[in-house]
């Protein structure tokens, strides 16, 4: 495989762990760049999600793959090959690749030909050496639309008229095989049968035996070319007309000296004709004097080899009478004449009156040129200002957004050997340094590395044995003196920088040449320094480069901040709950302290009830001191359940429960006290009750009965409802939904927002004396461990509403523990 001229890859769960010569060679890269790397490294996302969905699909069902791919060498160019993936045991895959790229540039060079030949204007065919076509372009094809439905007896002869194939075949097929090919104006029929006069080019193709292959023909409709020519002629015919009548002098002459025409108006203000100035060299001896065709015979000659149109200037013209004026003369190039010869045009203004203006016309434009220099130049300079202005804010775009990935990745991590890996790596290739350090004091203003990136061949600061070689007594004495250290150190060279010796030598001792310096501040505390350098030469330290560190080295300071509160916020956890845990066991143990005496105190209290010889005051203290005694007994139930739920410790405990037994239980229980009170209760349960459930049956009837004896105690007159409504959620879950309604006092809107909270009571004060103002409170956070919140609906002297909903899981057959905790 090493010795194939094909590129051959291994791959194991998609990573290289083989590649031969060929591949690397092929994509670029060394071979320890691939090995253990990914495949998906070599192509960009829509080609890899491309394999994702339709190529590792495939070979799954077939174990091959063979096929194009674009892949994308190591220095980020693009080529074509031809894959071949064949899939082996243990998820191992087997790549065989082969550059195509020259096949695919001759397929497009192809196509494009075609769809330049298919989009060209000419009418193009091909037809064998017996005439019959073989392929036309578009434009053929749209003239000529029956030859399509004729297919089988297409001619190229059907393409022109009876004269036209006569001098194919005697004159352009012989001229085309004996020399190629032959080029001539000839005529094709329309679909109509109409001629349509073309220039044509017939071209023959021969084999290597000199047989003749086929033949190629490009035709141009000269339509317009034809009525051009026509055009020209009598263009031509009005051109001479307009020359005689213009109305200022005009010249027409040749290269050879010929004067083949003059206006009318020449021969007005000269008193000259064409007779007696046949030539340049008459008209320039005349006009200029007889030495003037010494001087400007080269002028004249050079009038021919133009291309452009030219002023010549003003010139003094004496005329036939002896008398002189002025004109102004400008030339143009006028093509050739039918022999050949270059023609030029010459006309001229009578400038005689306007030579004083145009002077001063001339002063002025000389001004204007000088003051369009002079704002050139201002705009100039103006667009490099705007040139720079625009590159500093891309740079600081740039550096924007460098700081924000930086800032995004220190705050993804409170750890702080992440945080300074993050920093380190990240800002070295954004300022194009040698090595980012981190340096942290100790309490003793010494310090040392904690924390590098730098070049593979530069040798490490950190776990070095020189550390202690770069320690300055200059940091000790001065004790991370806030005066000192409050500002960034930048040097480009420490040759070119006023340094200390001992500095010099410290920093030559560690072949540093260029560094920045920026202090780390933990809020007002120095915790250390963030240090950039460049070892191998010189390096000038870019504005937006120093305020990017500076900005890098203060969002490091708030992580390094953000750490320190994170550690004393666990060690303040630590005591909270150090503290919540001597709370409970000091309310468990009071719990029993106080227990102890009440229940003896609620015995005897029940004992003496008994008794036949108590009178009516006597009965009425007993009763009285049962009843506070229970009171009290609640209010230490109800403080324990608190404490348990604020330390985390009040956990449920689902069991399969018999749900409907439970809920009559509860609803028998309330019903007593609404039927002392004289009021009516009703229970509504849901005809889809289930019978099993697995909840925590002490919990749940704990919030029923709160909500229910709350209802109960707040209602003077009219009902209590108790509604459960059932929703199946899938075969093993429930919602269940509970609704205590009653026609009550009701609760203010005021009111409504401390209904929860621990020791908060609202409505009539006589009723609040009646409980501890735990119970709602309770009742809400064990709703909220069964994943749900009381919500509570309230008009005063209208009554109120309190509802929660429940999603259950069905209790197995068998398991139902129809015992309810009262």
């Amino acid at each position: 495989m090493e010795a194939s001229d094909t590129g051959i890859a291994i791959l194991k769960d998609g990573k290289y762990i083989y590649l031969n010569a060929s591949h690397l060679s092929l994509l670029g890269y060394e071979e320890h760049e691939l090995l253990g790397e990914s495949w998906e490294i070599l192509y960009d996302l829509e080609e890899m999600e491309r394999f994702k969905q339709q190529v590792f699909p495939l070979m799954a069902r077939e174990g091959r793959w063979l096929g194009e791919a674009t892949a994308r060498r190591k220095d980020g160019s693009y080529f074509s090959q031809e894959v071949s993936l064949s899939a082996l045991e243990d998820n191992t895959l087997i790549c065989i690749c082969r550059d195509i790229s020259d096949r695919k540039l001759l397929e497009q060079d192809q196509a494009r030909l075609t769809a330049v030949l298919e989009a060209t204007p000419d009418y193009i065919g091909i037809a064998s050496a017996q005439g019959e076509i073989l392929w036309h372009n578009r434009q053929l094809r749209t003239l000529r639309s029956d030859l399509e439905r004729h297919q089988e007896h297409r001619s190229i002869a059907d393409c022109h008229p009876n004269w036209v194939n006569q001098i194919i075949v005697e004159e352009a097929l012989p001229a085309a095989i004996e020399n190629g090919s032959w080029t001539g104006e000839l005529a094709l029929l329309d679909g109509n049968g109409d001629e349509i006069p073309v220039s044509q080019v017939i071209i023959a193709h021969k084999a290597v035996d000199g047989t003749i292959e086929n033949f190629s023909t490009v035709m141009r409709d000269i339509r317009d070319r034809k009525a051009a020519e026509a055009n020209l002629r009598a263009s031509e015919q009005r051109f001479r007309r307009a020359i005689e009548d213009a109305p200022f002098p005009i010249m027409i002459h040749a290269e050879d000296g010929e004067i083949l025409q003059i206006s009318s108006t020449w021969t007005e203000l000269t008193g000259y004709t064409l007779a007696d100035i046949p030539t340049t060299a008459d008209w320039t001896q005349r006009a200029y004097g007889p030495d003037a065709i010494r001087i400007l015979e080269e002028v004249i000659v050079s009038k021919y080899s133009r291309t452009k149109r030219w002023d010549e200037g003003v010139f003094v013209i004496r005329k036939q009478d002896g008398d002189y004026c002025f004109w102004q003369f400008s030339s143009a190039p006028l093509g050739t004449s039918p022999d050949g010869r270059r023609l030029v045009v010459s006309m001229a203004v009578d400038v005689t009156q306007r030579r004083q203006a145009e002077d001063d016309l001339e002063q002025a434009n000389q001004q204007l040129e000088e003051y369009s220099q002079t704002l050139k130049q201002k705009v100039e300079e103006r667009t490099i200002a705007l040139q720079a202005a625009k590159e500093q804010v891309e740079k600081a775009n740039e550096y924007e957004q460098a700081l924000n990935r930086i800032t995004k990745d220190i705050r993804q991590s409170l750890n702080l050997n992440d945080i300074f890996a993050t920093t380190t790596q990240a800002v070295r290739p954004i300022l194009g340094c040698e090595r980012v350090t981190v340096y942290k004091f100790d309490v003793y203003w010494g310090g040392k590395f904690i924390f590098e990136s730098k070049q593979e061949t530069l040798e490490p600061l950190v776990f070095s044995s020189r550390q202690a070689e770069w320690n300055d007594s200059f940091l000790v004495n001065e004790e991370g003196n806030p005066c000192v250290f409050n500002t960034t150190y930048q040097v480009d060279d420490i040759y070119e920088k006023d340094l200390s010796p001992c500095h010099l030598e410290v920093l030559e001792r560690f072949n540093i040449r260029a560094y920045l310096v920026v202090p780390i501040y933990v809020g007002q505390k120095l915790w250390g320094l963030l240090a950039a350098y460049n070892h191998s030469q010189p390096r000038a330290w870019q504005p937006g480069e120093v305020r990017l560190f500076e900005q890098v080295c203060s969002h490091l300071g708030v992580a390094l901040k953000q750490a320190e509160l994170l550690s004393a916020m666990a060690e303040s956890k630590e005591k909270a709950d150090a503290a919540n845990e001597a709370k409970s066991l000091f309310l468990a143990n009071m719990s029993h302290e106080l227990r102890t005496p009440l229940n003896g105190i609620l015995g005897y209290a029940q004992i003496l009830r008994r008794s036949e010889s108590l009178s009516n005051k006597e009965r009425e203290g007993i009763d009285t001191i049962y009843q506070c005694g229970s009171h009290l007994l609640n209010l230490i139930n109800d403080i324990l359940d608190i404490s348990k739920i604020e330390a985390l410790k009040l956990e449920l405990t689902p069991k399969a429960v018999n749900l409907p037994h439970l809920l009559q239980t509860v609803v028998e229980m309330c019903k007593v006290k609404a039927d002392q009170k004289g009021i009516q209760f009703h229970y509504q349960p849901s005809s889809q009750l289930p019978q099993q459930v697995e909840v925590d049956d002490k919990r749940l009837q704990q919030v029923l009965l709160n909500l229910l004896g709350n209802a109960v105690k707040f209602t003077d007159h009219g009902s209590v409802a108790f509604i459960v409504d059932v929703a199946p959620l899938s075969e093993q879950q429930v919602s269940i939904s509970f609704r205590v309604i009653d026609t009550g006092v009701g609760i203010a809107e005021q009111d409504l927002v401390k209904l929860f909270q621990s020791f908060e009571q609202v409505g009539d004060q006589h009723k609040q004396a009646e409980g501890t103002g735990l119970g709602l409170a309770i009742s809400q956070r064990i709703v909220r461990l069964m994943v749900s919140e009381i919500h509570v609906t309230s008009q005063p002297q209208q009554g109120s509403e309190f509802s929660f909903t429940v999603n259950l899981p069905l209790a197995e057959q068998g398991k139902i523990n129809s015992r309810v905790i009262l």
